[in-house]
């Protein structure tokens, strides 16, 4: 029997193994076993043409060589890990020793380690060349014995674990202790709280502070739903005084819009009487000149007719004409005269009374606007007290909405303090009355079992009397 680790690759990547043994004859048994010690898995699919490795016994040629031939044909099959478990697959062999020979091939899966399984397959060989006697090589490593060591880290292990199972059966004694003195605590308590009780009892007084708790809660309760309200009706003032500045605020702003469109008027008119100031000097310049010019045509004309009587005093003119017809040059002279100075009087009398009709409209429009101004002054003074005396009272409106919010924080976190010390004292209480009615408890059952203990000390303590009370009949 020859042992060999033959590998080959197959068509997906895996490996296969497989081991075959051909008889030509019935004459001698060849067989051969490889023995794997790969672990994994292996998926086998069909084969292509490779060089594999594989072991087979030709007989029937006069003695009992064993020849190997290389080339072959992979089988197909799968193949898992031998240190679990493995399963056997098909393996297809070609060889012989010249050609046309046929084998038949068992394939046969072993393993050293845990699950594993034999598998046995049959292979039909094709016609294969031979290429040769070769020889079979040997694997010494399967031959070494298993050498089955202890871990050095069990030990080590154990101890450990024995050390950490003994601090805590310590801890487990400092518990049970802790156990008792608390147990005698509870007992020493529960004493005191039924020494009270009856001496509560005797005085006839009552003493739950619950109670007396619950109504300083719902006081503190009260107050904060009184400031609640309070600081709601604030806020509502607050509103409203914020309405009433706003309003006043506007009512301010269109005053200062008319005021500056009043002072925008003021400013028109006065360039307007400015204006019309120096239409009017211009107008008196031009009255004057046409004075001085009236003046000197007066003495122009006074000088002219002057010269012209004395002209016709020193000229002696004899005219013919008619004796009926009688002219009178004075006359003429007076006539033209009054037609000059009643032209120069009317002139004068319309200048003057345009002047005095435009100076009367722009005394009587500046009159107006003054008094209109004097007005709205008066309007502005009186609204700059008004808004002065608001800001005042907005600010001692805020000075006290900032006290009360003041006061109000200060209630609710005292408030919030006492409810928390309340709920805090109440707590505790409820926890004490927790520990006590768990010590309660905790008493009860150990005097349950003590109970039980006695019970059954006294039904062991019966039976020995009765088996006495036997001996002694006996």
């Amino acid at each position: 029997m020859s042992q060999l680790s033959p590998s080959c690759k197959s068509g997906d990547g895996g490996k296969d193994f497989s081991s075959c043994s051909a008889h030509c004859g019935s004459v001698g048994v060849g067989s051969s076993s490889s023995s794997i010690c790969q672990s994994g898995e292996s998926r086998g699919g069909r084969g292509y043409f490779g060089y594999g490795y594989g072991s087979k016994s030709l007989h029937n040629l006069g003695g009992t060589r064993r020849i190997s031939v290389c080339d072959g044909y992979q089988g197909g099959g799968r193949g898992y890990g031998v240190c679990w478990e493995r399963y056997g697959g098909w393996g297809y062999g070609r060889g012989g020793f010249g050609g046309g020979n046929f084998g038949g091939g068992g394939a046969r899966f072993g393993g050293i380690c845990r699950g594993g399984l034999v598998g046995g397959g049959l292979g039909g060989g094709d016609i294969g060349r031979s290429w040769g006697i070769q020889g079979v090589h040997v694997n010494g490593n399967l031959l070494r014995p298993v050498h089955m060591e202890i871990d050095p880290d069990f030990q080590r292990v154990r101890a450990h674990e024995k050390e950490q199972i003994k601090s805590l059966n310590d801890k487990f004694a400092c518990f049970i202790d802790k156990v008792r003195c608390l147990e005698q605590e509870n007992q020493v308590l529960l004493t005191k709280w039924e020494l009270l009780q009856q001496q509560g009892g005797q005085t006839g007084v009552h003493r739950d502070i619950e109670p007396f708790f619950q109504s300083y809660i719902c006081h503190l309760r009260r107050q904060r739903d009184t400031l609640q309200s309070q600081k709601e009706e604030l806020n509502l003032e607050d509103c409203k005084m914020l309405q009433i500045v706003n309003e006043y605020k506007a009512s301010y702003e269109k005053e200062i819009d008319r005021r500056l469109c009043t002072e925008e008027e003021f400013v028109n008119l006065k360039k307007n009487l400015d204006c019309i100031y120096m239409g009017k000097m211009e107008v008196g310049v031009k009255v004057n000149i046409l004075r001085e010019e009236i003046e000197f045509l007066k003495c122009l004309y006074a000088m002219e007719l002057s010269d012209v009587q004395r002209i016709a005093q020193d000229t002696n003119v004899v005219v013919s004409m008619d004796n009926c017809r009688d002219l009178d040059v004075e006359g003429i002279i007076a006539e033209i005269r009054r037609e000059y100075e009643g032209l120069a009087q009317k002139s004068q009398a319309e200048v003057n009374a345009v002047y005095q009709s435009k100076y009367q409209d722009l005394h009587n429009t500046w009159g107006r606007h003054c008094d209109r101004l004097r007005t709205r002054q008066h309007e502005i003074q009186e609204l700059t007290r008004l808004i002065q005396k608001l800001r005042l009272d907005i600010g001692d409106v805020k000075k006290k909405n900032a006290c009360l919010q003041e006061e109000i924080a200060d209630v609710e976190r005292r408030g919030c303090c006492a409810v928390s010390d309340a709920q805090e004292k109440l707590r505790e209480l409820r926890c004490s009355l927790l520990k006590a009615k768990d010590n309660l408890a905790h008493l009860l059952r150990d005097y349950q079992e003590l109970l039980n203990v006695k019970m059954a000390l006294d039904i062991e303590i019966a039976t020995y009397r009765a088996l006495l009370e036997g001996e002694e009949c006996r």
